[in-house]
């Protein structure tokens, strides 16, 4: 009977731990739904949205003014799909032109989804008479050298020009960076 203790605590043990991973569970449903909520806040300002949809494939290389159009008509489309997201963008672009490899849709999809949003919010901050802007890496050793130099810039006011000509990022092709906006400089 020495091991009856030992099963006992073998016992509890699993008892414990399927309590963790019901507490973990719910704690994860919750913690997913409230990130569906804030990601419903992050969706793309309505009066700038148009402005940040026409902003977009100006940089994408190897395609005419037709195709632009055309992945201008599907991004909006997806904007206006619930709930938008690059990857569903991406996935359209492939149906669209077969040609496009996953990895090539994903990093056009990624690319202008974040200029048109950069640039919706860009001129939400503008009309909203925010003075100033500062450009935001990640911070890790992904970090491009030319995003680690407009980081270095510092604050500036928020009509000039970074250094490489855009008012915000992306400052290429999937630039994680963003702007942190100044109320007073």
């Amino acid at each position: 009977m020495r091991w009856l203790p030992y099963l006992l605590r073998v016992v509890k043990q699993d008892e414990a731990e399927e309590e963790w991973e019901r507490e973990f569970s719910q704690g994860m449903a919750e913690f997913l739904a409230q990130a569906q909520i804030e990601m419903r806040r992050m969706r793309v300002p309505e009066r700038y949205l148009e402005a940040g949809i026409r902003a977009t494939m100006h940089t994408v290389p190897g395609i005419g003014e037709t195709a632009k159009k055309e992945a201008r008509r599907i991004l909006r489309e997806v904007v206006e799909s619930t709930p938008p997201d690059q990857f569903t963008f991406a996935r359209r672009l492939r149906e669209r032109w077969r040609h496009l490899s996953k990895r090539k849709s994903e990093e056009i999809a990624i690319t202008e989804w974040r200029r048109m949003s950069a640039t919706a919010h860009y001129l939400e901050a503008k009309d909203a008479g925010w003075e100033g802007k500062i450009w935001l890496t990640v911070g890790d050793e992904r970090v491009c050298p030319t995003c680690r130099m407009l980081m270095a810039v510092g604050p500036q006011r928020l009509t000039e020009p970074w250094p490489i000509g855009e008012q915000h990022p992306p400052a290429h092709s999937r630039c994680r960076c963003t702007l942190s906006y100044i109320w007073r400089l």
